[in-house]
């Protein structure tokens, strides 16, 4: 999508030379260019959107509220997150995913220190049998 909106820009450019080479004064405003601008941006924020929305859904942490207008935009094709949404979203989902790791590494932690005291009592179990 990045590269959809340079190629917008350089489109809008080259016109721009174009019409100054013929004479024309080079337009300040240019109502077609910021129409399709806009309309590459509502698309990139629509993606983000649903791709994050998506990975909140995965690992079951809220959305935030549909009537909270700070975390929402409107636009052409319906609601996206405003970047306040995706910052406090890619907050809520990035806590998430450290709780799950540290959970893991408790698990993990305690898995091995019973498997090394069980290694070490056998041990001790075998030497004092040979004895």
């Amino acid at each position: 999508m990045e590269r959809a909106y340079d190629r917008i820009e350089e489109k809008y450019q080259l016109r721009a030379e174009a019409s100054v080479r013929a004479g024309a004064e080079k337009p300040e405003f240019d109502q077609a260019l910021w129409e399709e601008k806009r309309q590459v941006y509502e698309k990139i924020a629509d993606l983000e959107s649903r791709y994050v929305m998506r990975k909140a859904a995965r690992l079951r942490v809220p959305t935030p509220d549909e009537n909270d207008e700070d975390l929402w935009l409107e636009t052409a094709t319906g609601y996206c997150l405003s970047r306040e949404g995706l910052i406090y979203l890619r907050r809520a989902i990035r806590q998430e995913q450290n709780e799950r790791w540290e959970l893991r590494l408790k698990i993990i932690g305690l898995a091995s220190t019973t498997m090394i005291g069980t290694v070490g009592a056998l041990i001790g179990l075998v030497s004092a049998l040979k004895k």
